[in-house]
């Protein structure tokens, strides 16, 4: 994807092993638009996590979609004709655990095969499997 910071194929080589073998669906509606290489990669990815790293993720994703709301996104013409305008309540944070099942079940419904979320979860997992 071209509108990627990073391929995200090159995130295997940030993972030093695999933990569980979960199969994450929240990407499946951009099967079209991504290659196989770059879903497999970010789903490797994740399978390396522990459970506890899951909420860091969904956090520092909430938090810079809440940063982008933020910041005069709003003031821009072809925002206000967005969807996204009239949707800028904050989104909220979690402080619970997660399990793969649940954070492949939250991340799903705040998508919801939306084009622009999906590219922006897929943009934070890349930044974060990169540090």
């Amino acid at each position: 994807m071209e509108y990627l910071s990073h391929k995200p194929r090159t995130l295997p080589r940030y993972i030093p092993f695999v933990v569980n073998d979960f199969t994450f669906t929240f990407l499946t509606h951009m099967e079209p638009y991504c290659e196989s290489k770059d879903l497999q990669g970010l789903y490797l990815y994740l399978n390396s996590l522990e459970d506890f790293q899951y909420k860091n993720i969904w956090n520092r994703i909430h938090e810079r979609w809440n940063i982008l709301l933020d910041r005069g996104i709003q003031e821009i013409p072809t925002f206000k004709r967005t969807t996204y305008f009239k949707d800028t309540q904050k989104t909220t944070y979690r402080h619970c655990d997660f399990t793969d099942e649940s954070f492949d079940l939250y991340l799903t419904e705040w998508i919801k095969d939306d084009m622009v979320r999906s590219v922006f979860v897929m943009e934070q997992l890349v930044c974060h499997g990169r540090r």
